[in-house]
């Protein structure tokens, strides 16, 4: 069998051959995996000059307002805005976003095509006085606009139950009461959960109401849509789900009946998409 002599020098280029090979292997270019969008959907709590209020979803898949301004003509994504305004001439327009940034301008376009709870309707711009724009995201609960209840204890306010820690609770001060949400337009609701803070371990009967109208003190007129009624610890949490169709305003969580006072972690009210 015929040997083959290899020479320092060979051996050096023959390594550094085989590191480039490999070098070159690892970095080949991997298939790019495009980011999932965050699902959202829009709604638009529209306030018109007759002093009627009108909720509804852009028939558009992606909508815009154009306007035709000092800076030019613009066509503003609704997903980007806070509020829409309509002057008294019924032509001007301000538009508003989160931040506080104001574009004022001619509308280019006659109106709004939404679906309602009455149907597909045409909203003319000449019939609109202002247009509150929600988007409402699929991964994050409703950040509600208030929150009201029956009592509180010390630093243990009603705002605890949105901080999204289980450090902090709001307590009612007492074996009963209730503790409301307003979520500051009409939603259809998805689910409720209300994480307890409950020592010690004992029977309790809680309630979720909902309601277009403040409730507070007064449920007459509410529509009590889960009960719970068992024995209860720290960490239990209360959830209901809700069919399509299930729209409200506010929320509320009562408590009727208790071995320990009314304490809540976090509450989250979730819409549906």
């Amino acid at each position: 069998m015929t040997r083959t002599h290899w020479s320092t020098k060979s051996l050096i280029a023959v390594a550094m051959l085989a590191i480039g090979t490999t070098h070159a292997a690892i970095a080949e270019p991997t298939e790019q995996v495009e980011p999932t969008e965050t699902k959202y959907r829009l709604r638009l709590e529209m306030e018109l000059t007759d002093g009627s209020r009108l909720f509804g979803e852009p028939c558009e898949a992606n909508p815009t307002i154009g306007l035709q301004s000092r800076v030019g003509k613009v066509n503003v994504p609704l997903a980007e805005l806070a509020h829409i305004e309509v002057h008294a001439d019924q032509e001007t327009v301000a538009v508003q976003w989160p931040k506080g940034d104001r574009l004022t301008g001619t509308a280019t376009a006659a109106g709004f095509e939404v679906n309602t709870v009455l149907g597909k309707l045409h909203v003319p711009l000449a019939s609109l006085k202002r247009c509150a724009v929600q988007v409402i995201a699929a991964d994050k609960p409703i950040k509600p606009a208030k929150v009201s209840a029956s009592g509180g204890y010390l630093h243990k306010v009603p705002a605890n139950i949105l901080d999204g820690n289980n450090q902090t609770i709001w307590s009612s001060g007492a074996y009963s009461g209730w503790i409301e949400l307003d979520l500051g337009a009409v939603y259809e609701l998805a689910s409720i959960e209300a994480e307890l803070q409950f020592a010690p371990v004992g029977p309790a009967s809680h309630q979720f109401y909902i309601s277009d109208r403040p409730m507070q003190g007064n449920i007459a007129g509410a529509k009590l849509v889960k009960s719970f009624n068992g024995t209860r610890r720290s960490f239990d949490v209360l959830a209901a789900t809700f069919s399509p169709g299930t729209t409200a305003r506010y929320v509320q969580i009562r408590c009727t009946r208790s071995v320990a006072w009314f304490n809540l972690f976090d509450v989250e009210v979730r819409p549906r998409l």
